[in-house]
């Protein structure tokens, strides 16, 4: 650990990282928890890569990940030690650009702030809403802080939030502090696709299937466009998306699908997955740039008496989930 810490390539440092992240998600069954004596050692080792002292040079983007990294660790080695550690007043300021990240690996491990929040949200909220880089990142994670720490007035920000805020940033940190809320695993989408992995797509209830569902749509498109999505899913998937969405409220989304669909012919794309491609792919690829260039109508989208629709799908998702708490605590918790 020693050595690779010291390692120039940062790919070398990030990965045995990844190594003690997956040495630590626990198995369902409990037949391989880490002990305690390796959980000290590895936070003694890691932890020296959040110093307290100020960085005098400015970490490589690549750094910056091994850093955050480092920071989500630690708390799930030894909870009482990286909340001393991470809250230390050289780290836990305003003005430093990654006290979102600490604040993200705190609340995802359960552990309060002991620091006043009501003055860091007030403070950061109107830098928010101006889109003031890493400000939407650090209030969404204040929101998270708040639902974990049972702040008075969480119900209310998390509102507020959602209705004011029109970037999907901020709305998908106060849909996972709604989660805290009501005793939700903050990584609960993790949980999903880890219980997924191991018990397949039949084992799990229908909305975590829709979440599955829309969650996917959500990272394919956003990746590579709708053309991307319509070309790994078939028609049957795409379709059954289309009844999530609306099912969540994200109907301008599903409009858009349903007009894409119409690209293909009265009949839509084939059933056979192989055959969709092909399509695509046929009269130089016309069909992806035909596919990417659909826009749903502007009298079908948001308006004001409607704030559902300004959200990003993968929000919907998430508060669709809030509304099957009792499903939701049932999944194993694979990552703590």
């Amino acid at each position: 650990m020693k050595q690779a810490f010291s390692d120039k390539e940062e790919s070398v440092r990030r990965s045995v990282l990844s190594g003690v992240g997956h040495a630590l998600d626990e198995d369902p069954l409990g037949e391989t928890k880490t002990s305690a004596a390796f959980k000290a050692a590895m936070f003694d080792l890691i932890v020296t890569l959040v110093p307290h002292e100020p960085v005098k040079e400015r970490r490589s983007v690549s750094d910056d990940f091994t850093y955050a990294d480092a920071i989500k660790l630690l708390p799930r080695l030894m909870r009482s030690k990286a909340r001393e550690h991470l809250q230390h007043p050289s780290l836990f300021r305003a003005d430093n650009r990654d006290l979102y990240v600490i604040l993200e690996s705190l609340s995802n491990a359960g552990v309060s702030v002991s620091v006043d929040l009501d003055k860091y949200l007030t403070d950061t909220r109107p830098k928010a809403l101006a889109d003031e880089h890493p400000y939407p990142y650090l209030y969404g994670q204040l929101l998270r802080a708040s639902a974990t720490q049972k702040h008075p007035r969480a119900r209310e920000l998390i509102q507020d939030a959602l209705e004011v805020f029109d970037d999907w940033t901020v709305p998908e940190n106060a849909a996972e502090a709604q989660w805290i809320l009501l005793g939700l695993s903050p990584s609960l989408d993790n949980d999903i696709f880890a219980h997924l992995d191991r018990a397949g797509p039949d084992k799990l209830a229908k909305p975590l299937q829709q979440y599955v569902i829309v969650s996917e749509y959500f990272y394919d498109a956003m990746n590579g466009g709708l053309s991307q999505y319509f070309f790994n899913t078939s028609a049957s998937s795409i379709r059954a998306n289309v009844i999530a969405l609306n099912e969540m409220g994200a109907t301008g989304p599903a409009d858009e699908i349903m007009a894409a669909l119409k690209l293909f012919g009265p009949k839509g794309p084939p059933a056979d997955h192989q055959k969709q491609r092909e399509m695509m792919r046929a009269n130089n690829s016309a069909l992806f740039r035909l596919i990417d260039a659909v826009k749903v109508p502007e009298d079908v989208k948001q308006t004001p008496e409607n704030v559902e629709h300004k959200y990003e799908t993968i929000v919907h998702a998430k508060l669709y989930l809030a509304k099957f708490p009792e499903i939701c605590k049932a999944v194993p918790r694979y990552s703590q």
